[in-house]
């Protein structure tokens, strides 16, 4: 009797190369901004990658995981802009102002350097709810640590930080929200970040 177990141990599927990973959410990000969230399939991904689409489940469950990865990557990009630009910064009103100004000023001006682009992550934004939601736990957390800082100091008025920062969040997600700011590009302008600063600032000093 022929002995086949160690033909069928020898028969493993191969191991994914390293960066298989990053070169399918690359792809799925190239397909996004040309096509829209309906046409990035995992087919063509693998298809474009010149591998079984098996390799890119190794990393991603399903389609939805990979567009959440999609635009959590993308969404990253502007956390990263915003970090370094609250590191310029020290004093809590500035660092506040800054919050706001730079998210409006990265989200518009993704959406004016490339429209079709933009309104692709535009359109995933409502469909990518894990990685939204983390964005928007981390941005608020952001924000919170401002104020409470704010609040130590004696620069803003005592409060809730946590219930603040809500607020805030409420009160600019037309300028963080990438629907939001697809929907209404055309009306928005840079003063409207501007102002809404001052309204901020003013009702939160002490």
């Amino acid at each position: 009797m022929t002995d086949h177990t160690q033909g069928s141990s020898a028969q493993t599927e191969p191991t994914a190369a390293p960066g298989t990973a990053g070169r399918a959410l690359a792809t799925a990000s190239d397909l996004l901004r040309a096509s829209g969230p309906d046409h990035v399939t995992v087919t063509e991904i693998a298809r474009r990658l010149g591998m079984s689409h098996s390799n890119i489940y190794r990393f991603y469950s399903s389609k939805a995981d990979l567009l959440d990865a999609v635009m959590a990557a993308w969404l990253g990009e502007i956390e990263t802009a915003l970090d370094e630009a609250l590191a310029s910064v020290s004093a809590p009103a500035d660092r506040l102002a800054s919050y706001v100004l730079t998210f409006s000023d990265e989200m518009h001006g993704r959406a004016s350097a490339d429209p079709r682009g933009f309104a692709a992550y535009a359109a995933l934004s409502e469909r990518a709810e894990a990685a939204m939601g983390a964005h928007a736990t981390a941005c608020r957390k952001r924000v919170e640590a401002i104020l409470a800082d704010g609040m130590a100091q004696g620069v803003f008025a005592d409060g809730d930080a946590s219930a603040v920062a809500r607020a805030i969040d409420n009160a600019t997600l037309c300028l963080r929200h990438p629907k939001l700011v697809h929907t209404a590009r055309s009306q928005a302008s840079g003063e409207d970040a501007e102002d809404l600063v001052i309204l901020i600032l003013d009702g939160i000093r002490r």
